[in-house]
């Protein structure tokens, strides 16, 4: 019985060794797993242009971006300069996995001026203009992307306009204007706020026979044309007017891959622009297209003579859509 008491006292002793080697080995021998280091990324978003061209009578600029990653939302045109930016933000991952924290390095709006040889470029460093306008204020810094409101032409100077955060409290907004002569800032004023809107509302196309018409010659509509080059299939047909009489636009559509055409503020208007698009698009020979709006559910067809029928019709299909969201809202209320 003893010898017996012994065996079992020496494989105790023997387990507990041989668990005391294990979890030892483990502490103090196994490679340690390396630790995560934190990551930083640094992200541009360059809108700078490669490619500007005047039409000859002046009263539109086609552009083209020098990077295939454009950042177009930030592309607008005063009356003499077309605006871009330049911006750089950096990432901050602290771990795998997680999302990162954002800071806003750079941010400059690049002019390009029209009345100038070569379109001379200029930057202005807006993070630093807005720091020695208004020191409380900055541009917004917690990651979200930046853009700038629209670009105007006011009492004979050119304008775009900027949105910027209280530094402590970033839901203290106010609207600037920066002067793209003198790249100084002042206070949008009321009868800038108007000319503004003024000359840079147009509404939607969709629903128009315009809007097929530009569609299937590659361009997408809005406050100003856009096309894309395609080259397995150009669709710019030689059937309109744009063709017939500009060829050596369609020539330079052709050159690049990307370009939007600009109508320049304070020398066109969104009426005239609406009636060069009426022309452009029309079939050869014919000095303007009827365009027609219709009604998808009511297969009404309204006609468009002018600009003001069609501010008219998209005031009155603006309120048929608030008013069918307001029905809508009500029936899931009840």
């Amino acid at each position: 019985m003893n010898k017996r008491k012994q065996i079992i006292l020496v494989i105790a002793v023997l387990l507990v060794a041989f668990c005391s080697f294990v979890y030892l080995k483990k502490q103090f021998f196994s490679p340690s797993k390396p630790k995560e280091e934190p990551r930083k990324e640094t992200i541009v978003y360059d809108s700078s242009l490669k490619d500007i061209t005047l039409t000859k009578d002046g009263r539109y600029v086609l552009v083209s971006p020098s990077s295939s990653k454009w950042h177009s939302n930030n592309l607008r045109i005063s009356r003499n300069y077309v605006v871009s930016t330049f911006i750089t933000y950096e990432h901050f991952y602290a771990k795998k996995n997680t999302l990162p924290s954002s800071k806003l390095v750079k941010f400059d709006i690049i002019t390009y001026d029209l009345r100038k040889k070569n379109f001379v470029e200029k930057r202005i460093d807006l993070k630093k203009v807005i720091e020695e306008y208004d020191s409380d204020y900055g541009l917004r810094d917690d990651g979200s992307l930046q853009v700038v409101g629209s670009s105007f032409y006011f009492e004979g100077k050119d304008y775009v306009r900027l949105f910027v955060s209280k530094r402590k409290n970033l839901e203290e907004t106010k609207s600037l204007v920066l002067n793209l002569e003198n790249g100084k800032l002042t206070e949008l004023s009321e009868a800038m706020e108007e000319v503004s809107t003024a000359q840079n509302s147009f509404p939607s196309l969709s629903r128009t026979n315009l809007d097929d018409i530009l569609y299937f010659n590659g361009f997408s509509p809005s406050n100003n044309l856009g096309y894309i080059n395609d080259k397995k299939e150009n669709k710019i047909g030689q059937d309109i007017n744009f063709s017939h009489e500009f060829p050596d636009l369609v020539k330079r559509l052709k050159k690049n891959r990307v370009t939007k055409i600009l109508y320049r503020r304070g020398l066109v208007s969104p009426a005239d622009y609406y009636e060069d698009l009426r022309h452009w698009f029309a079939p050869v020979g014919q000095d303007k297209l009827d365009i027609i709006a219709k009604d998808y559910e009511t297969n009404e067809e309204t006609p468009l003579n002018n600009y003001q029928e069609f501010i008219d019709w998209s005031k009155a299909e603006a309120q048929k859509a608030q008013e069918s969201i307001n029905a809508n809202r009500k029936k899931e209320a009840n």
